[in-house]
């Protein structure tokens, strides 16, 4: 123990109990010469990004008039997501989809450019599509954002902004009815849409008129909870109802 206390001392520097002298053990230690201390410092530069500042999707006067030109502008122009990371999913160039199923953002680990779900993911949407008399060849697919979300998760302004955008997309595609996967999409899009149709569906308002719509939990939720399951399926028979009548 006294070991202990005499190296600590010495460390600080007193070393020797009965010099009369002060040590000054509490001034900082002198830095060695170096043949970098006369140079000025230099910081590095940081390159410009050649990227444009993205534009907000909710400028409706920014936006194409036609739908060819509409996803031509989504690929040359700046868009919220154009700074994030991985592959671009465009909307369906599908025009009058009998259903257009849309989603929050593309999965990781899609695996095609027509649908934005991961394998499995694609597989229970597909089952789900089935049960109401639907396969993928008359179902159009557009994600609320082209590209996953850092972190997988959508700021409430962008996903704003981008529901704009969507309600555009909708108004040139014109699908019979959609079919919303997702709160935080459903939320964006549903945001004071208090009309419904015959079908007790509620309806997105855009440009080119009305859209029935059937809204869900995301299909990661469906796949874990039966109970979701259960639910969602009264209001795909609706869908189904509204489909087919």
């Amino acid at each position: 123990m006294a070991d202990s206390y005499t190296l600590w001392w010495r460390e600080a520097g007193l070393h020797s109990e009965t010099s009369l002298e002060p040590h000054g053990w509490l001034a900082e230690p002198a830095a060695e010469a170096s043949p970098l201390a006369a140079a000025p410092l230099q910081r590095p530069r940081v390159a410009e990004s050649t990227a444009a500042t993205p534009i907000r999707a909710d400028n409706a006067q920014a936006m194409p008039s036609s739908l060819a030109d509409f996803r031509a502008w989504l690929q040359e122009q700046p868009q919220p997501e154009t700074l994030w990371s991985g592959p671009l999913f465009l909307p369906s160039e599908a025009v009058n989809a009998r259903l257009l199923v849309i989603c929050d953002m593309p999965d990781e680990g899609a695996q095609s450019d027509t649908v934005p779900f991961a394998p499995p993911t694609a597989r229970f949407v597909a089952a789900m599509l089935t049960a109401i008399g639907l396969d993928l060849e008359h179902v159009a697919f557009a994600p609320l954002a082209m590209r996953r979300a850092p972190g997988g998760l959508l700021d409430n302004e962008i996903a704003r902004s981008l529901a704009q955008r969507m309600r555009r997309y909708l108004a040139l595609a014109r699908p019979q009815a959609a079919l919303i996967l997702g709160d935080k999409t459903s939320r964006a899009l549903l945001a004071a849409q208090v009309s419904t149709n015959s079908a007790n569906l509620p309806e997105i308002n855009h440009d080119g008129g009305t859209l029935p719509v059937a809204a869900l939990a995301g299909p990661d939720l469906l796949m874990r909870r039966p109970l979701a399951k259960a639910a969602s399926w009264q209001t795909l028979r609706l869908l189904h109802g509204m489909l087919n009548g």
